[in-house]
């Protein structure tokens, strides 16, 4: 995936190519669509880095766009593009995760600076993404004891408490706790726990000691 990468999507086409030469000349990447339908038809997870989307638009509207993005799971950086958005169709706009709104006709100035911004936030979501799925990957290698001890451990149990409550000794808890500490390379209890709390195994409640 390019991270410079700007989806626009306008039925203006020389707004269009006015945004094309001002992203251009500074460097970003920038595919254009005059059609929401095309750029739908186009749009995959990762294709770019944001999108700047007009409010208002024959056929689908932005808003429409925006919710189809949310139901296919993409999470891109949304920009709204309009010179007459109504209040109630900005509020809409940002209640459903919309990172910012240019009015018409557009600053050049400025468009450059929240595309900036813009693709940034872009960098973060995919760096967070990438960090869950490598935790994910480390919690998926735990057996169901070892994570039925973890959760105990997240709630501030000792080892004979998880014992008492899960029906084993205290010794064959601390065993599990050395596994799983070597399996998620992790060296302190402190950060066992932190890593925990991290990736919501708390939140499973406390197993074997309702």
């Amino acid at each position: 995936m390019d991270s410079n990468c700007v989806c626009v999507v306008d039925d203006d086409r020389d707004l269009n190519t006015m945004i094309e030469w001002a992203l251009g000349k500074e460097g970003f990447t920038v595919q254009s669509y005059n059609r929401p339908e095309a750029f739908l038809e186009a749009l995959d997870e990762g294709a770019c880095g944001c999108v700047l989307l007009d409010l208002k638009m024959p056929g689908l509207s932005g808003l429409d766009v925006q919710q189809i993005m949310k139901e296919k799971d993409i999470d891109v950086p949304i920009l709204f593009l309009s010179g007459y958005a109504d209040v109630p169709s900005v509020k809409s706009a940002f209640k459903k995760g919309a990172v910012d709104f240019l009015e018409k006709p557009i600053d050049v100035r400025i468009l450059v600076e929240t595309v900036m911004n813009a693709l940034e936030i872009s960098r973060q979501q995919r760096e967070e993404s990438r960090q869950k799925a490598e935790m994910s990957l480390l919690i998926d290698r735990l057996t169901n004891r070892e994570k039925e001890i973890l959760q105990n451990l997240s709630h501030g149990l000792t080892s004979k408490e998880i014992g008492k409550a899960l029906g084993i000794s205290h010794r064959t808890v601390e065993i599990h706790r050395a596994r799983i500490m070597e399996k998620l390379s992790i060296k302190s209890l402190a950060d066992l726990v932190l890593f925990s709390f991290s990736n919501g195994l708390h939140q499973a409640g406390c197993p074997g000691n309702d």
